[in-house]
């Protein structure tokens, strides 16, 4: 990749935004017990949420298409445990997880693989007039932090990558870093980050010198949003489970979709666990198949709505909603 190539010479004065104040402090934790089973803030609201975050269940699930001219398509049984009221069309938002290798990646460059799962505080340094994001737990680990809280996929912004600068060693890497957040490097900023959709880990993959502190990962990466799915069962016949049917989604760059590739590992969990009862001779295990549990967010519903009176099945409706 190109990525790394300087475009300026050095003698090329470059217009520059000024550094952004660093305002996050982490710091290792004596602190025994982190609540492990609610990673999310889940007191921070939600854009769009209709309600709070529900603890569910992944109970079955089953493959709808398969062939080499067409999509795999999933579909997946919720259990989620609670009563609340929903319509088909209604949509539901999933709360992924980053992929594992992705997170181990950022954890080994930021020098946290053998403290992945120490505890810290986040707090505000002292004598800056900030406040801490509402979605970030004030104890935490590392692994958690980049696994369940940050979008370690999130679209780079300019002020990131200047800050980045600053924890380059390599002149020529810094050099580039600097390029990429300022006025004259737009169109390389538009190429690279914009169209191309580099990550993260791209861009430290490509400047090996550069090792960030935890604390600016805080500062600039967004928060892990849950994704919408559409609700492809009905209250009727389905009771307190939901289903949900999905693609596997694949980026330009060849990636595998952050919340399909996460369901899609569910769904084989079940798959497996499913396989291994038949094998047993275990005729009904739907009730006892089941993965680790999830949170799933309701959004707002869709401006469709299927009429009340009907008594849709499963089947009907799912060639009806779309699947994101």
């Amino acid at each position: 990749m190109e990525f790394s190539k300087l475009i300026f010479e050095p003698t090329v004065d470059l217009k520059l935004p000024p550094v952004p104040v660093s305002f996050i402090e982490v710091v290792f934790s004596d602190v025994q017990k982190i609540d492990l089973d609610d990673p999310l803030c889940t007191s921070a609201p939600l854009p769009f949420g209709i309600s709070p975050l529900i603890q569910s269940e992944v109970v079955s699930g089953r493959l709808l298409t398969r062939g080499d001219d067409v999509k795999e398509t999933f579909e997946l049984s919720l259990d989620i445990k609670e009563q609340f009221s929903y319509l088909p069309g209604d949509s539901v938002g999933v709360f992924p997880q980053n992929p594992l290798a992705e997170v181990n990646q950022l954890l080994k460059r930021l020098g946290l693989d053998e403290q992945k799962n120490a505890p810290i505080e986040i707090t505000v340094k002292k004598g800056v007039k900030k406040k801490l994001p509402i979605y970030l737990p004030l104890v935490s680990t590392p692994k958690i932090i980049l696994e369940s809280v940050l979008e370690i996929r999130g679209i780079l912004k300019k002020g990131f990558l200047r800050s980045l600068a600053e924890y380059t060693t390599e002149y020529k890497e810094k050099r580039r870093l600097l390029e990429l957040s300022s006025i004259e490097g737009a169109a390389e900023y538009d190429k690279y980050i914009l169209q191309q959709g580099l990550t993260l880990s791209d861009v430290l993959t490509e400047i090996p010198s550069c090792v960030p502190p935890l604390s600016l990962l805080l500062e600039h990466l967004p928060r892990l949003m849950p994704r919408a799915y559409s609700i492809a069962s009905s209250p009727l016949s389905c009771g307190k489970r939901i289903n949900i049917v999905f693609n596997l989604v694949v980026t330009p760059r060849g990636r595998m979709g952050v919340c399909s590739s996460w369901l899609k590992n569910k769904f084989e969990d079940v798959d497996d666990l499913s396989k291994k009862f038949e094998k047993m001779g275990v005729e009904d295990s739907s009730s006892t198949i089941t993965s680790k549990t999830e949170t799933v967010q309701f959004p707002n519903p869709h401006a469709y709505r299927c009429s009340s009176d009907l008594d849709w099945t499963r089947d009907r409706c799912r060639s009806l909603y779309r699947v994101h």
